[in-house]
């Protein structure tokens, strides 16, 4: 049955370390995975047994999910941290939604979650994951609707989640290597980026709004249209816009607007950018790789970001903070160098 059995005879633990856990316990991000056998929790690193016998999983608590059967489980959302809810379209730099490992787990609410899922970063460890049906993206084995729903509650309503997942099928090898640590890398940086950029998803339209257009023969301006930011991306200037419009069999010099008002396009835009050769990378190709979310940094503003002493010097900070929170809770390492602050980047956009 759908009837979830009840804890009132469960025994508790032993350990006081394990808090309201009855089942395997993960101290560092305060974590209780449940439908785990003992055998399971006693192989993982760090982690610590707190159930009752030998072998069988302890019995789940009435608010918690089943764990999943499927073959690639999701992770359960409960507990997981969520972004500022402030009135600033730009995120904090200051919290963090991984709890110290210091953290009393009696008085510290414990994430609850499903038996194949950790939120511990595994850099030495490349799991594959299953491949997804042809002509579709890694997105969904990733982030599923409830994980996105709960990551940005106050999205406004044209960014929908089935559209998210309708686009990136769009481009199959999207958080599409078979190798969960990539994958989870690339969803973690496209969000981290597309947070920024967007407030958490609070806005389609850049506050500052200006004309942002630099005529030439091939790129031109339509009269009295602005190319200012737009979508989660916050796609700019009149020479993107062309080139999106070109991608997408639609002339969006004339009509700029449209990439803030309708609900497939939107969310077009910012995977169209993440995914298409421009004349400093492709976002997906780089992101992967080492230093890769530095990359993709400099080629959604390195003009201003990246480089020594950029322009804009804080910014960066923010887009590392929310790429850190997005890997902490999908379970993946975020790597290194992940600053394009450095010589290694041009000044400043050619």
């Amino acid at each position: 049955t759908d009837t979830l059995p009840s804890t009132s005879g469960a025994p508790q633990p032993v350990d006081p370390q394990c808090g309201g856990c009855t089942n395997c316990y993960f101290p560092v991000n305060n974590g209780c995975f449940l439908g785990w056998s003992k055998a399971q929790c006693d192989s993982q690193d760090e982690y610590k047994w707190c159930g009752a016998g030998d072998s069988n999983p302890s019995p789940y608590p009435s608010n918690a999910p089943k764990p999943s059967t499927s073959s690639n489980p999701k992770p359960s959302t409960t507990s997981i941290p969520m972004p500022s809810t402030t009135s600033s379209p730009k995120p904090s730099t200051t919290s963090s939604s991984k709890p110290s490992s210091s953290s009393n787990p009696s008085t510290t609410k414990q994430r609850t979650l499903s038996p194949a899922t950790s939120l511990k970063p595994t850099p030495t460890s490349s799991p594959n994951t299953p491949p997804s049906p042809p002509g579709k993206s890694g997105l969904t084995n990733i982030l599923s609707e409830e994980l996105f729903l709960q990551i940005f509650p106050q999205a406004l309503p044209i960014y929908k989640y089935e559209k998210l997942v309708a686009i990136a099928d769009k481009y199959p090898e999207f958080a599409n290597t078979g190798n969960a640590d990539v994958d989870r890398r690339e969803v973690a940086a496209f969000l981290g980026q597309i947070s920024l950029e967007s407030g958490d998803l609070r806005y389609v339209e850049e506050i500052n709004k200006s004309t942002m257009c630099e005529p030439s023969p091939k790129y031109p301006c339509a009269a009295g249209k602005q190319y200012f930011g737009r979508g989660p991306i916050q796609l700019s200037w009149n020479y993107n816009y062309k080139d999106f419009g070109k991608a997408v069999n639609l002339d969006l010099v004339a009509s700029p607007e449209r990439v803030a008002t309708d609900d497939e396009l939107v969310w077009w835009s910012a995977l169209w950018y993440w995914n298409d050769e421009r004349w400093n990378g492709n976002i997906h190709k780089v992101v992967g790789l080492p230093g890769g979310f530095a990359k993709a940094t400099f080629i959604i503003n390195g003009g201003l970001e990246c480089g020594v002493n950029p322009p804009n010097h804080d910014s960066e900070k923010s887009r590392i903070a929310s790429f850190k929170k997005f890997c902490d809770i999908l379970g993946v390492a975020p790597g290194d160098n992940l600053s394009c602050q450095t010589a290694h980047f041009p000044p400043k956009a050619l």
